[in-house]
């Protein structure tokens, strides 16, 4: 991947190459000599491993000739597990940068709710980057690379937007709080439950959480999917208590009653069975 050509962002799926290590406990020595005639192509801007217990490792080289300013390996998918970022350091050696949702926010070499990493434009040639990851959930990515300006605008955007998504949220569950407290309707406690849900939700799987309210207890980030029941819990008491349905229709109060109990088996399931297994990738 030539800088030189690039604008102020490029989508690295494509430009990457993509090696699966099934038990997870390959080193960086054997990924860049025994192992390295296995990397295939991506073929994707978007990298989707799906559920896998197996540890993936990305190569992309980078060529800075001729480039000026300063560049960013940026992960936008803040819930990965562990990520890894294999770095040269100019010696011939590499050093490992650590980051992911469930390790301590200030691990990160930048506070940033993605994964940003800076990258060695100053001396030119071509430089090698290896990227390791591995997670209990679905491995999603989309690795892309920034200019500083890319990156500044990038982020602006994005907060702007999100900062608009929130405080509506926010506004609507003080709104039917403060409704609540005034009539004592459960309407607008089961609305106030089904918001709270989603904001839960959505600062978790964006990263906003761990960036702002609980930076040292990554913890926190492997839970996100108990908003989910809080969520189908909250919507279903809504529409039964809005809609009356014990009095006006019973037989769909009956029918919301049994999928009650389907979401609370589910929710029992969920703690018991492990995620589905490995996908496996030719090599």
């Amino acid at each position: 991947m030539a800088l030189a050509d690039a604008k102020e962002k490029v989508l690295l799926g494509e430009y990457m190459q993509i090696l699966e290590d099934p038990e997870g406990d390959w080193t960086l020595d054997q990924v860049r000599d025994q192992f390295a005639s296995r990397f295939r192509n991506s073929e994707s801007s978007t990298l989707n491993f799906g559920f896998t217990r197996s540890t993936f490792w990305l190569r992309i080289a980078v060529d800075s000739t001729g480039v000026d300013g300063s560049w960013f390996l940026v992960e936008r998918h803040p819930i990965l597990d562990e990520l890894t970022l294999y770095a040269p350091d100019g010696e011939g050696n590499y050093r490992a940068l650590e980051v992911g949702d469930t390790r301590n926010f200030d691990q990160r070499p930048m506070k940033h709710r993605a994964f940003v990493f800076g990258l060695e434009t100053d001396d030119p040639g071509v430089k090698e980057y290896y990227l390791k990851v591995r997670g209990k959930g679905a491995l999603n990515m989309m690795p892309a690379l920034y200019s500083a300006k890319g990156l500044v605008e990038f982020t602006y955007l994005e907060q702007l937007m999100q900062g608009l998504f929130y405080g509506s949220l926010v506004i609507m569950l003080v709104y039917n709080l403060l409704l609540y407290l005034s009539l004592r309707d459960n309407v607008h406690l089961h609305f106030v439950m089904f918001l709270g849900g989603i904001i839960f939700f959505n600062i978790n799987v964006s990263g906003f959480g761990l960036q702002y309210l609980w930076p040292e207890t990554p913890k926190i980030n492997e839970y996100f999917w108990l908003s989910t029941y809080v969520i189908t819990l909250a919507l279903a008491l809504y529409s039964r208590q809005f809609l009356q349905l014990a009095q006006r229709f019973p037989r769909y109060d009956r029918l919301i009653k049994h999928y009650l109990m389907m979401v609370g088996g589910a929710f029992v399931l969920q703690w018991l069975m492990e995620p589905p297994g490995p996908i496996t990738f030719p090599r």
